[in-house]
């Protein structure tokens, strides 16, 4: 359960009817106990982990591979009105043995690290074992030459994307700074 600032509280698990009304894993409930119309995500699988970040968006982990038709592999983030948010894909892997990877803990501290818990090998691109930290200002490369001669002088783009945050970079570099 989170209790957001407007006292509407989400809620996840693994429901296929809430407050009268079928929704399956994930839902948000007016201050009244009644079903938010506003908010309505499908999952393919439960909710066991549930955070708000400060700016609203909406951490879930689960057993869910995917959201609203997206494939997410039991780690997700959401806008406040429940639609996928793009701009994060953390890139869940699992032991070759578990199939799916479960997230059991989030964590999001106010100045955007996240702090994740459960069963799996590698998050956001690097190996780690069932716990991480995903720091909001990551870079992440997107594109980089690859077997090109260059000269002194000559710009090489290089493209990059600011992980877990969705706001698009471009760096230029020159050989030996010319």
């Amino acid at each position: 359960l989170v209790v957001e600032p407007d006292e509407r509280i989400l809620v996840g698990g693994g429901f296929s009817e809430i407050a009268g009304s079928t929704q399956h894993f994930l839902a948000r409930l007016n201050p009244d106990g009644s079903l938010a119309a506003d908010f309505r995500p499908v999952l393919d699988g439960p909710v066991s982990a549930l955070a708000e970040e400060s700016d609203g968006l909406i951490l879930i982990g689960g057993f869910f591979l995917s959201v609203t038709g997206q494939l997410r592999g039991s780690f997700a983030r959401l806008t406040a009105s429940g639609l996928i948010d793009n701009a994060f894909d953390p890139k869940l892997s699992t032991p070759a043995t578990s199939g799916l990877a479960p997230i059991s803990v989030l964590f999001p501290k106010p100045d955007g690290e996240i702090f994740v818990g459960g069963s799996f090998s590698a998050l956001g691109g690097q190996p780690c074992t069932n716990f991480a930290r995903l720091e909001p200002e990551a870079l992440l490369i997107v594109t980089q030459p690859s077997s090109q001669m260059v000269g002194a002088g000559a710009t090489v783009v290089l493209q990059a994307g600011v992980a877990l945050n969705g706001a698009a970079l471009s760096y230029q570099w020159r050989k030996n700074g010319a």
